[in-house]
């Protein structure tokens, strides 16, 4: 799951389901700690970031600047062969 968060051709794949009618047109993303994201949907919507602190495989924390610096975060637990994953904005 990590993999899905950490590399921009995956994260492509899954970020923007279809059933939204919004095509993500651009996908810039440095996951390491000091690193930063932005997301583009055209006409001017972008949602942008950095991250503070990557620990992979199990934890990603980020800033959504575009809303004066919201933070979330995104865990990964493994229980009984499963991958869980917690996220908090």
């Amino acid at each position: 799951m990590f993999e899905a968060w950490s590399k921009p051709e995956l994260f492509q794949r899954w970020w923007v389901p279809k059933s939204m009618g919004m095509k993500l047109h651009s996908c810039e993303i440095d996951v390491r700690t000091g690193g930063e994201y932005r997301l583009n949907f055209g006409d001017g919507m972008d949602f942008f970031g950095r991250y503070i602190e990557v620990t992979p495989p199990s934890r990603i924390l980020w800033t959504n600047d575009e809303r004066r610096r919201r933070r979330a975060r995104l865990r990964h637990h493994h229980r009984d062969g499963m991958c869980v994953p917690l996220f908090r904005g």
